[in-house]
């Protein structure tokens, strides 16, 4: 698409929201998900409309910044760290703005505090990075606990296995000396 816009003023901002897609067969409404943009020119015009390819095309970068977010919230455990929208020290606005600097987890985060804040970062953001580092510590030191625990349990499945073949021996020594005393008492 070639679209020639004109500067604006506009601020816009894209978000999900839903509709209502009718009735579904118990009676219960319907919804589908539908992307939305609220433009304001400040400081008394704000609309809301169903986001089109046009406003995507007018308002690339928040489009962009959209787009990281969704992604942010999008992550599943299974991705590469522990993902921020997962931890609950992390607020929802946190989580945007740590998006837009493109920081999706929590290892990413406590990397930031290794390095000091960029310049600009809010403070907030670096007092969360501290979280974030000390949550690694402290899972690591738990991570040392559980091989403690593993090795244990391995311990206690062997000695547990020897002291059922001590029984049997025990049992097999007893059989042995019963046959010898009724032996010798015949």
């Amino acid at each position: 698409m070639d679209f020639e816009f004109e500067p604006t003023q506009a601020l816009a901002t894209f978000f999900d929201d839903w509709e209502e897609a009718g009735l579904g067969p118990d009676g219960l409404p319907l919804f589908k998900p539908v992307l939305k943009i609220r433009t304001a020119v400040p400081p008394n015009t704000e609309n809301i409309n169903v986001a089109t390819a046009w406003d995507i095309a007018r308002f690339p970068l928040p489009y962009q910044l959209y787009e990281k977010e969704h992604a942010a919230m999008g992550m599943s455990a299974a991705s590469e760290g522990f993902p921020l929208v997962l931890w609950p020290a992390c607020r929802i606005h946190q989580l945007k703005m740590l998006a837009a600097r493109g920081i999706v987890t929590v290892e990413h985060l406590a990397k930031l505090a290794d390095r000091g804040a960029p310049p600009g970062m809010p403070a907030e953001l670096a007092e969360l990075a501290a979280r974030a580092k000390q949550m690694i510590l402290l899972s690591e030191q738990l991570g040392k606990f559980e091989e403690i625990l593993r090795e244990r349990e391995a311990k206690i499945a062997v000695l547990t296995e020897q002291v059922s073949e001590a029984q049997a021996t025990i049992r097999a020594q007893e059989g042995t000396i019963t046959q010898l005393k009724l032996q010798k008492v015949a």
